[in-house]
């Protein structure tokens, strides 16, 4: 995540300043999302393996965070990628986006998601979104795997979905970001958006474009099997990517994220609480079931658009933004320092985010056929899954091979003195 200067041609010479608060935002909301799929147990709107008592508790703290935390992540893509094209050449570029992105994602569909999608088909006692049964070995199960979609099939990304949509648009955008990198063309619009958006409150402006593709969009077709539009996803995705480039790309930015952050937070927060009464004032006066969640209420409501709609995905969107603002302006104040609990966290959040879900999936499927509560339930299946994927991380961190499939680099030969040394320190703490 360092800064460089560049030259006239854009091309980059030496680094010179490193954002730790985006590493320890990404570690957060990696382990962040540990939390969010073991809630979505217990959630009644969605779930590979559910458990039969919902908690609304949970419902609320999933529907919560599902209105920020992948926007964020994008954003911090973003973020990173304007910081990577500092120092990297294009071609450099697209060819990490492979190595940590592309190479993963097919080993994570060839390897991982299958056995999670088996460890369903075989529990047909337990709350599931796919009711579809299997019985018989892992091996049987594969070549089932490739047929049909999820969930009416089997075939599906599951959580690596994010690797691959990241792995598209960021080649998607490249030519773009590389025009913005250039000193000779792109300084020129960097610095006038800089110089608008550090103007008093108009960073929360960027509320709007992203409000106007979710009213815009949210009800067309075709839709992703959890309800939401696929154009009302990418391009809100892709705006996110857009957002996080230029979040970096002129500090003045950054500067209006972190001035805003308390008046964000407040009103984010606002926003988030009348959409929440609102929808459920919607689902009572309709005489519905007891409301699930604001996200799944706003994604299977298909209707024509009227006034209501617009107001419901408005308030979604401001404050979805209002809170994105907030989240990485409290972050940049306060976790932009190193440390080596960061630099541990940062080798390994990576492969922590493909390995957490199918440990999820897995202890899951056996606590919630327990005679327990939803709160001991919870505790033990996010700790298990904690403990279980930090050990893994570590054996994927020992080999080349593993390092190479979950997308990190490859380990350095430390210099003999610096070996030396180490060696020294550990004589002396033993």
């Amino acid at each position: 995540m360092a800064l460089a200067k560049s030259d006239q041609s854009g091309e980059p010479r030496a680094r010179a300043v490193r954002y730790y608060d985006i590493d320890a935002l990404r570690v957060l909301m990696t382990l962040l999302l540990l939390y969010y799929h073991v809630g979505k147990v217990f959630d009644s709107a969605y779930s590979h393996i559910g458990n039969r008592e919902t908690s609304w508790t949970l419902e609320l703290f999933t529907a919560f965070i599902a209105q920020w935390q992948m926007p964020l992540f994008f954003l911090m893509a973003g973020s990173a990628t304007c910081l990577a094209l500092r120092f990297r050449p294009g071609r450099q570029y697209v060819a990490e986006r492979i190595r940590r992105l592309l190479i993963p994602f097919i080993f994570g569909i060839l390897v991982l998601v299958p056995f999670t999608v088996y460890i369903e088909r075989i529990n047909p006692s337990v709350r599931r979104a796919s009711p579809i049964d299997f019985n018989g070995s892992f091996f049987e199960f594969y070549p089932h795997f490739f047929q049909g979609m999820y969930p009416a099939g089997n075939f599906s990304p599951h959580h690596l979905w994010y690797v691959s949509y990241l792995f598209v648009f960021s080649l998607f955008l490249l030519p773009f970001f590389l025009y913005l990198r250039n000193h000779a063309t792109g300084q020129r619009p960097i610095a006038a958006f800089a110089d608008f958006i550090s103007r008093g409150r108009a960073i929360l402006l960027l509320a709007v474009p992203i409000a106007l593709i979710q009213v815009v969009f949210s009800d067309s077709y075709p839709r992703s099997p959890t309800g939401y539009s696929f154009w009302m996803n990418n391009l809100q995705y892709v705006a996110m990517l857009v957002y996080g480039y230029l979040l970096v790309a002129d500090r003045r930015v950054l500067g209006a994220v972190e001035r805003n952050r308390r008046v964000a937070l407040a009103v984010g927060l606002v926003l988030a609480a009348a959409l929440i009464i609102l929808l459920n004032v919607r689902d009572y006066s309709a005489q519905s079931a007891p409301p699930l969640s604001f996200t799944s209420s706003l994604a299977f409501w298909n209707v024509i658009t009227t006034p209501r709609y617009v107001v419901e995905w408005t308030l979604f969107a401001s404050g979805e933004w209002f809170l994105l603002v907030a989240i990485v302006g409290y972050g940049h104040q306060y976790l932009n320092f190193n440390s080596g609990l960061l630099q541990y966290a940062s080798e390994i959040a990576y492969p922590f985010y493909i390995l957490h879900q199918v440990f999820v999936i897995v202890i899951a499927s056996y606590v919630v056929q327990w005679n327990a509560g939803v709160a001991p339930k919870f505790l033990i299946i996010s700790t298990a899954a904690l403990i279980a994927t930090v050990a893994s991380c570590e054996m994927v961190k020992q080999t080349g091979p593993t390092r190479f499939l979950f997308g990190q680099k490859a380990r350095r030969k430390p210099a003999p003195e610096l070996a030396a040394g180490r060696a020294g320190a550990e004589e002396r703490a033993a």
